[in-house]
């Protein structure tokens, strides 16, 4: 619970670096939200922390409230959070299932509540339906975990053992062509 301030701070601090756009700053206020209830020995709830980062957004510019990336951001938040738990539950989910069945029902409950909830908003400004996403999203997720620890080994070894830099570098590179190459094949695939 120490460390739990400086967290605060670095949240903070790579929102800033991030550009500080409506995800980040939503993630952030959020995190920051759940860390605080911990400090005070309080258990988090995800629609209030929500909530806060909503109106903390909509406090500095009113007009976000229009915007599609404001919308899609919190349509899918607040979808995961609902609905996903209720797929799971209709998947007959059981939480001692293996592996690759498990992390299947995991991945295909959400990808199907965070398109649920976020369809109006993408019909409404961009005029398409994308059911593909749901099924698009388990690959591409799965490619950007494995890429958030590839970057987070390369920036460790950057410190500790810049010999594995380069590799592990190329390895990131690697991750990333395979990602544009599996939103390339899906995004061909989408109703007008």
């Amino acid at each position: 619970a120490a460390a739990y301030p400086a967290v605060i701070v670095i949240l903070i601090l790579y929102c800033v670096l991030k550009g500080a756009n409506v995800p980040a700053i939503r993630a952030t206020v959020m995190a920051a939200a759940f860390l605080t209830s911990e400090l005070f020995g309080r258990k988090g709830n995800i629609l209030n922390a929500l909530g806060l980062s909503g109106i903390a957004i909509l406090l500095f510019n009113p007009q976000q409230a229009f915007d599609a990336g404001f919308q899609l951001s919190f349509l899918s938040v607040i979808s995961i959070v609902i609905l996903a738990p209720v797929m799971l539950l209709a998947m007959r989910y059981d939480s001692g299932e293996s592996g690759p069945v498990k992390y299947l029902k995991q991945s295909l409950s959400v990808s199907l509540a965070a398109w649920v909830g976020v369809t109006p908003a993408t019909a409404w400004h961009f005029q398409i339906l994308t059911p593909v996403s749901i099924i698009a999203n388990i690959p591409v997720v799965t490619i950007l975990a494995l890429m958030v620890a590839c970057g987070m080994a390369f920036f460790a070894a950057c410190f500790i053992a810049p010999f594995l830099a380069e590799p592990i570098g190329l390895s990131c590179h690697f991750l990333a062509g395979i990602l544009i190459r599996v939103v390339d094949f899906f995004s061909g695939a989408h109703f007008v």
